[in-house]
């Protein structure tokens, strides 16, 4: 630092509670609010502050504009949940701390504003028996969340309505929790399985009267029953409304569907198909028949050139939405994709009948029927792009530059 100030860098969270400087790892927060004290190693008088974020990893800094929150902290309001690295200068009448950031400037600071609870709900349950006498619950979940705590997912149990007990976490893998059973619980007990993210949000849902195995008679020389959960510090209330394991699970909210729509595109918009993939699986558990959802991840896995899974995903989306135009046309790309151009052009008719005045589904059936063969079709379709008023200016363009180089002379236009 230069001309004696520091730029040491305390965190508050909607400058009601505090956490502890990050030390170079990110710190979580539940809230947009972020507020960031400094404090100098001189007189504060006449010191300004100026603020620096980057949301890229440190490539590129801008300018924030900041609210002052007191003498010595910046209020920034993050404009949505993400990683944030901020960079603070400080200036006064001897200088400045430090350079305006460049590319690769270590940040003082990085926060992962995070306002998202996870998405949690229990599809099924049952128990096994481990090999040394014990059993586990394991529960088929659909679990979204990409900044589990440390303590993760844990389960908690009461039986006839007495206190909360804490059971411990469960482990999490390949859409399944698995729950060591207490071994004096029984033979009945209410679960609530509860997951907690690194910034704090938790969501919850609950099996009323669980069945658990029988355990032999507890020994005299084992300890009485587990200690309750401490005073003050109860689960969460359930967000979910109770299911039994032998029950289907409860309606998807629009907000679950949502919110995993919304991851799956951002993970297609970075590339990272995969893992889109994975969210609109998890989506599809909540609502199977939701054609939407399956068209989207038709298209996921089109990208992916898993064609034959991405065509039968299409293909349900038209059993549930006959006239789905988003799975027609996944469902023509696919088979030109297959140079299967009968049967791409079946779905192109089709896709017209529903938008017929698509430029861009007239452009591409005229394509197909010149694949086939079909000039005069393929001629007639080109020529009625030319004539639909609210086609772009790029596919109208397209379409005269099929008429001109396959027949001269014979475009129209309007």
């Amino acid at each position: 630092m230069r001309n004696g100030l520091h730029t040491g860098l305390s965190i508050f969270v909607a400058l009601l509670a505090t956490s502890p400087t990050n030390a170079g790892h990110p710190l979580h927060l539940a809230s947009r609010q972020v507020v960031l004290t400094y404090h100098t190693n001189g007189p504060s008088d006449g010191v300004e502050a100026a603020l620096w974020v980057s949301t890229d990893g440190g490539r590129t800094w801008t300018s924030a504009a900041v609210a002052p929150h007191n003498k010595a902290a910046l209020c920034y309001a993050a404009p949505a949940d993400g990683q944030y690295d901020f960079y603070i200068v400080l200036k006064n009448a001897a200088g400045a701390s430090a350079e305006t950031p460049q590319a690769g400037s270590k940040p003082t600071a990085t926060v992962v504003v995070d306002t998202v609870p996870p998405l949690l709900q229990i599809h099924d349950a049952s128990t096994a028996t481990t090999p040394d006498g014990g059993s586990t619950v394991v529960f088929k979940v659909s679990l979204v969340e990409e900044h589990l705590s440390s303590s993760g997912v844990r389960v908690f149990y009461r039986t006839n309505n007495a206190a909360w007990h804490d059971g411990g976490a469960a482990s999490f893998a390949a859409e399944s929790l698995t729950w060591t059973v207490p071994p004096d619980l029984g033979p009945v007990a209410d679960l609530r399985v509860i997951a907690t993210d690194l910034a704090g949000n938790s969501a919850s849902a609950d099996l009323h009267k669980f069945p658990l195995p029988a355990h032999p008679p507890q020994s005299a020389d084992e300890p009485p029953n587990p200690t309750a959960q401490p005073s003050g510090a109860s689960p969460p209330a359930p967000e979910t409304q109770p299911s039994a394991p032998d029950t289907p699970p409860a309606p998807a909210s629009t907000a679950d569907l949502r919110r995993l729509r919304e991851l799956a595109s951002r993970f297609a918009g970075e590339g990272q198909y995969s893992l889109a993939a994975a969210r609109l699986e998890d989506a599809l558990r909540l609502a199977p028949q939701d054609a939407d959802v399956l068209t989207d991840l038709g298209n996921v896995l089109f990208r992916l050139s898993r064609y034959q899974d991405a065509n039968a995903r299409f293909q349900a989306a038209v059993q549930a939405s006959p006239d789905h135009a988003g799975a027609l046309e996944g469902l023509a790309l696919v088979a030109a994709t297959e140079k299967r151009y009968p049967d791409a052009r079946e779905h192109l008719l089709h896709l017209l009948r529903v938008q017929p005045a698509s430029g861009e589904n007239w452009l591409r059936y005229g394509d197909i029927e010149h694949q086939i063969g079909n000039m005069t079709q393929a001629h007639d379709a080109w020529e009625h792009v030319l004539r639909i008023p609210a086609a772009p200016a790029d596919t109208r363009a397209k379409a005269q530059r099929r008429l001109d180089y396959f027949q001269p002379g014979r475009s129209r236009g309007q």
